[in-house]
């Protein structure tokens, strides 16, 4: 069973052959890695959004969503095997031309 520090900077999860795959150095810069089952349990809302010069870019979003009540359904696992992932917030893109696409994911503060 995964924590949630299992993929911090001094977990000993991390070889030397994942750190190259990812390019990954271990150092204080604010970057960090999830389980994809730990970023379902920590964001409960997604916005798509991005800070890049207009001219060049397009931007859409934020778009709102988040996971409570019927739309909180998770990811199957052995302690949720009856998950319905089609209740839970998703977005598709079509790209039709070989392009650039920034994905920002933020949450907000909690009180």
């Amino acid at each position: 069973m995964e924590s949630r520090l299992d993929w911090s900077d001094d977990s000993p999860r991390w070889t030397k052959r994942l750190l190259n795959l990812v390019g990954e150095e271990m150092k204080e810069d604010g970057a960090f890695w999830l389980s994809l089952d730990d970023f379902v349990y920590v964001y409960r809302a997604l916005y798509v959004c991005r800070i890049f010069d207009p001219a060049n870019w397009q931007r859409v979003g934020p778009l709102p969503g988040e996971w409570k009540g019927k739309t909180a359904a998770g990811l199957p696992t052995r302690k949720n095997p009856k998950a319905k992932l089609a209740n839970n917030p998703h977005y598709g893109i079509k790209v039709s031309k070989k392009s650039t696409v920034f994905i920002e994911l933020s949450q907000n503060e909690r009180d």
